[in-house]
């Protein structure tokens, strides 16, 4: 049976996913972790199978949208409602 992991983000979000890779993997599960590209090596070297999802999660988190939804003062509603348009900026790109 093949299985296809989709994670994004940074290394801590991604890496425990290759973890469970491994061990899905061990118990002869063919894997692919669909992931960004400054993950390749990391999926490869664990042998593992790897599929592109667009975006660098560093530039989109120092992006504009990013930056304006930590601007808010310390107001977490306005946060969350500047946070969303950043999200789906970001999976939009990620998912294109």
């Amino acid at each position: 049976m093949k299985l296809t992991f989709l994670c994004f983000g940074s290394r801590g979000d991604v890496q425990p996913y290759i973890a469970l890779g491994v061990g899905f993997q061990r118990a002869g599960y063919d894997i692919r972790i669909a992931t960004h590209d400054i993950f390749k090596e990391l999926v490869a070297s664990k042998g593992l199978e790897f599929a592109l999802v667009k975006g660098n999660p560093r530039e989109m988190l120092e992006g504009n949208s990013a930056r304006e939804a930590l601007k808010t003062g310390g107001n977490i509603l306005n946060m969350a409602v500047k946070f969303r348009k950043f999200a789906e900026e970001l999976m939009n790109e990620m998912l294109d």
